[in-house]
C-alpha cells in the first residue's frame, strides 16, 4: 500500500530490488503479506513450471476446509527428509545451477545434521504445490521459512522441515495432505 501511494524513492530502488531468482520466492514465501492478497482466506501455491487441470484449486482447498486445516501439503515423491533431500542435490548435482550453491548446500547440510533442535524425521513435503489458510500458524511459519531460505540460499524444498519444526509444536500449522 505504502509503494503504491508514494512510489519508489529511485536512490534506494538497488536495495529494494530481489535478484530474479529470489523474487518468486518472496511472493512464495511470504504470500500473506503482500498488500493484494490481504483480502483472501485460502491461496493456492504452484510452481510456475506445473501444468494442472481445472480441478487443482478443489483439490487444494477440500482438505483445508474439510480438515480445518492451515495448510494443505503432499508428501515427497521421492525422498523421506531434509537430509536425504540435500545429499541427493550434492550427490547428483541434478541440475548445473545447483553447482553454484553447492558450498552452501554443505554448509546447510553440516548445520542440520548438528542442529539439536531438528531431528529430520518428519518426512519432507513437496512444496511446488500446497495450499493455505490465513492464519497466526501459517503466517508464523511462512515467516520462519522465509527468514530460513534466506539464511541459505534459495532452495526452498531444503528449508521447509527446518523451519516447521522450529516452530513450537503448539503453534504450527495444522497440516492436511491432498486426497
Amino acid at each position: 500500500e505504502h509503494t503504491r501511494r508514494f512510489g519508489i524513492d529511485l536512490k534506494y530502488q538497488d536495495a529494494q530490488s530481489l535478484v530474479d531468482v529470489m523474487a518468486p520466492k518472496f511472493v512464495k514465501l511470504q504470500m500473506f503479506r503482500i498488500d493484494v492478497l490481504l483480502p483472501y482466506e485460502f491461496l493456492v501455491w504452484a510452481d510456475a513450471s506445473l501444468v494442472f487441470d481445472d480441478a487443482a484449486v478443489n483439490r487444494a482447498m477440500r482438505p483445508l476446509i474439510r480438515n480445518n486445516a492451515d495448510l494443505v501439503v503432499q508428501p515427497h515423491p521421492k525422498r523421506n527428509s531434509t537430509l536425504e533431500e540435500i545429499r541427493h542435490i550434492l550427490a547428483e548435482q541434478s541440475q548445473p545451477r545447483f553447482v553454484a550453491i553447492a558450498s552452501y548446500l554443505r554448509n546447510q547440510l553440516a548445520f542440520y545434521e548438528n542442529a539439536t533442535n531438528f531431528i529430520d524425521t518428519h518426512g519432507l513435503y513437496w512444496m511446488a504445490y500446497f495450499g493455505a489458510r490465513r492464519s497466526k500458524r501459517s503466517i508464523d511459519f511462512f515467516d520462519r521459512w522465509w527468514l530460513e531460505v534466506r539464511r541459505w540460499q534459495y532452495r526452498d524444498q531444503v528449508s521447509v522441515m527446518y523451519a516447521l519444526t522450529s516452530v513450537p509444536e503448539t503453534h504450527r500449522p495444522r497440516i492436511a495432505t491432498f486426497d
